[in-house]
């Protein structure tokens, strides 16, 4: 499973505290994966970037990784779910999840919504669940669970908790 996070400018809008909410999120992650199990943290803006890959360890050297995230730059959010759902699809796992971070501004992207629409759909037929973190209520039809962004511990604690579900049963 993978976190990809929105660091585009949109975004400095929307979450005043990124840098707290990522590497709340990152922790949160390492905590409730078992310790086989593998996990993906990357972001996007005008380029994709690993924080972490599945086959790393989540350590201090991806701690800094998301220390040094910068907002800046527009939102390829389709771009974004489509190269995380190649990663994915190389993935030898029965069951596959994308916690997508984003304010759901698509800045840059001709065709913006739609964009984002085809590409996880595609996904999803791909076998890959994707969970929308941070859009606003009524822009989640498409996705498998959507929650808004409230504040860093009550998004944290619902991240926590979809994951809990989601791995206890399917979506």
């Amino acid at each position: 499973w993978a976190i990809v996070l929105d660091t585009s400018s949109s975004m400095r809008l929307k979450f005043d505290e990124m840098k707290k909410f990522a590497i709340s999120l990152g922790e949160a992650a390492h905590e409730i994966n078992s310790k086989k199990g593998k996990w993906g943290f990357f972001t996007f803006n005008n380029n994709f970037r690993i924080v972490k890959d599945h086959y790393e360890k989540y350590d201090h050297t991806a701690r800094a990784r998301i220390g040094g995230i910068e907002i800046t730059g527009l939102s390829f959010i389709g771009d974004a779910i489509k190269l995380c759902t190649r990663i994915l699809e190389r993935e030898n796992i029965e069951r596959k999840y994308i916690f997508l971070v984003t304010d759901g501004q698509q800045i840059g992207t001709i065709g913006n919504s739609k964009d984002m629409e085809e590409a996880v759909m595609e996904a999803r037929k791909k076998g890959i669940t994707v969970i929308a973190i941070g859009l606003p209520q009524g822009n989640s039809k498409i996705f498998n669970l959507s929650m808004p962004y409230e504040n860093l511990r009550k998004t944290v604690a619902k991240f926590i908790a979809a994951y809990t579900r989601i791995s206890e049963d399917s979506i």
